[in-house]
């Protein structure tokens, strides 16, 4: 079975994808839709971070979601 890489994750990286998809207020709502960025949180095996998971958590933005995990 193949080896998964990791992501090159440093905060500087973090803080750059998480700018990127802040659009909080912007019209029309850019993508990538919470739904994406769902899908690659748990493809990249960071799901237990995932604040919006979270039973009675209220939803984070994008950017702050992406922040938190």
């Amino acid at each position: 079975m193949p080896q998964k890489k990791s992501a090159p994750l440093c905060d500087a990286v973090i803080q750059a994808l998480a700018r990127l998809v802040d659009d909080s207020q912007v019209e029309p709502k850019r993508e990538p839709a919470h739904s994406d960025i769902e899908f690659q949180i748990a493809r990249s095996g960071v799901a237990g971070g995932d604040p919006n998971r979270e039973q009675g958590h209220p939803p984070l933005g994008k950017m702050k979601r992406l922040r938190a995990t």
